[in-house]
């Protein structure tokens, strides 16, 4: 997985590589995560999608925890 800070129209946020996709992470993410990018770089650690999280009027957002690999 590679992980990078990208600016965008709605403010920065994390981009997630995966084998087969890009994912860009919520934006309240990015202050917990912004510190921690080399050790998902680096595989140490990943993130585990624990489910969705549904709001009205807009799309779902997921819901993910941060494990050692």
């Amino acid at each position: 997985m590679n992980a990078a800070l990208k600016r965008g129209k709605f403010g920065t946020s994390i981009l997630l590589e995966l084998e087969t996709q890009f994912v860009y992470l919520p934006l309240r993410s990015t202050e917990l995560l912004k510190d921690k990018l080399n050790y998902l770089k680096d595989n140490l650690y990943g993130l585990k999608v624990i489910g969705l999280k549904e709001y009205p009027n807009v799309p779902p957002s997921a819901l993910f925890e941060i494990v050692e690999l």
